[in-house]
């Protein structure tokens, strides 16, 4: 069994380390925050570890092979690293044609230190493999390892949340009881943006450690990055099941620490008070064509992509209606008009001629006989080289409700028919337009749950440790 090699204190950092052997004698490298190089004691001498690597350049992967005869798929992991062009390494180095060292199939490991380390004793091996693809490019030379045999991986990192002694990393006393001895992440890679719109979210996990002040611990390693918004606001992100999003969750008070024993935030101050609250906001982005449309296949909207664009002709409308399946006591939606709004992203088919769109929704089950709302949203560009985002917002509209009663409720507003037309041969200059994107969003949703205990916390560049 593999176990680790080194305990950390309280302010390490993870720093990684690669051995590449060649006969012409080996190859020793690091990647790590702030680290230009690591100097480990063998013994009788000591080894240095450069940061030659290009930034962000290493990454630790599986690979599945078909393997029938031997009953199913087979599994190999592997590492890619690439030395920077100013590492002093190029081609030559590695090709025996010119004279340097055959680099194919030579052994290359990857392991992992906390700072602080001293002896090469303390290195943690986690793949032991063979130089497998070796490329070069203006930017340096990229070497690919894959494992060499069966390898027993580890399960980063060893540190719980605990309450029982106070190391001034893991004790938390006001955690909820479902989450003492849960396992404190290391966060590794790039989280700093998203896309709300397609369901896209680059977020580093994160647990509750303080059920009061609605702490929430997102890595136990200092972060590059913090997400907040302009107001100095950190956000924590909560999935949403049965919508593929979550809810951006933002505090009036918020609060946050960023170092190398955790980076946290807080969503309530320590002494809270009236006025003191977390509002919710979430895109739904799913959705069907409606009953009411010329255009049925929307698959194009429904990529987490920006590859494809529907053409919506002069004169034809697209209908839709938002699909989820979720636990809607989490909260309410607000009734100011800028609270509810669809929003289209889209384009003119031909330059410097003006298109227009118009927006409505119909409401099948509204109250007094069904109908198309009277508040017409509507908006005109002429532009064929970027797109414009066009809000319809109906968060205090009423006259297509089920009832008259604000705010809105989830059903209702997943029961609306959104009908979009192309209007240009009737106000602008005819001719069709390109749809990217379509979704709904509801904010500042008043909060009822906002106590669960695994959340998702958006953090930013975590960087090279």
């Amino acid at each position: 069994m593999i176990t680790y090699a080194m305990t950390a204190g309280n302010d390490n950092a993870i720093i990684w380390l690669i051995e590449l052997e060649l006969s012409s004698g080996n190859l020793y490298f690091c990647s790590g925050h702030n680290t230009a190089s690591v100097s480990l004691s063998t013994g009788s001498e000591s080894r240095v570890y450069t940061n030659a690597l290009q930034k962000g350049s290493l990454s630790i992967y599986d690979k599945t092979i078909p393997a029938e005869n031997a009953g199913g798929v087979g599994s190999r992991g592997g590492f890619m690293f690439v030395i920077a062009g100013f590492g002093g390494y190029d081609q030559n180095d590695f090709y025996p044609a010119t004279g340097g060292t055959n680099v194919f199939m030579q052994p290359c490991r990857i392991g992992w230190i906390w700072s602080g380390a001293t002896a090469i004793s303390e290195i943690t091996w986690l793949i032991d493999g063979e130089v497998e693809n070796f490329e070069v490019r203006p930017d340096g030379v990229y070497i690919e390892s894959v494992e060499t045999n069966a390898l027993e991986y580890l399960a980063l990192p060893p540190y719980k949340v605990q309450k029982d002694y106070d190391d001034n990393f893991t004790y938390f006393t006001n955690a909820p009881d479902e989450v003492y001895g849960l396992p404190i992440p290391i966060v590794y890679g790039r989280f700093e943006s998203f896309d709300a719109g397609r369901g896209k979210y680059r977020l580093a996990p994160a647990i509750v450690v303080d059920r009061e002040r609605l702490k929430y611990l997102a890595t136990c390693h200092k972060c590059d990055y913090t997400y907040y918004d302009a107001e100095t606001k950190y956000r924590v992100f909560k999935y949403l099941d049965g919508t593929e999003s979550y809810i951006e969750m933002v505090p009036t008070t918020g609060s946050g620490g960023n170092s190398f024993n955790g980076h946290y935030v807080n969503l309530v101050p320590a002494s809270a008070r009236a006025g003191v609250w977390v509002n919710g906001n979430v895109v739904l982005w799913k959705f069907l064509s409606g009953a009411i449309t010329d255009i049925t296949n929307v698959s194009a909207l429904q990529e987490k992509n920006y590859s494809n664009d529907l053409t919506l002709g002069d004169g034809e409308v697209l209908g839709l209606q938002f699909v989820g399946e979720f636990d809607k006591s989490f909260g309410t939606p607000n009734i100011g008009l800028t609270d509810i709004e669809l929003v289209v992203l889209w384009r003119t088919t031909t330059d410097g001629e003006n298109r227009s769109l118009s927006i409505k929704f119909y409401n099948y089950i509204k109250a007094g006989g069904s109908g198309y709302t009277g508040a017409v949203g509507s908006d005109t560009q002429n532009d064929a080289d970027s797109y414009k985002f066009t809000y319809y917002q109906f968060g205090n509209v009423t006259d297509g409700k089920s009832n008259t009663d604000l705010p809105w409720n989830w059903d209702e507003l997943l029961g609306l028919q959104f009908v979009i037309e192309n209007n240009s041969g009737s106000v602008a200059d005819p001719g069709g337009v390109y749809i990217k994107n379509i979704y709904l969003k509801i904010n500042n949703v008043v909060m009822h749950r906002i106590t669960d205990s695994v959340m998702k916390l958006k953090v930013g560049y975590m960087g090279r440790r």
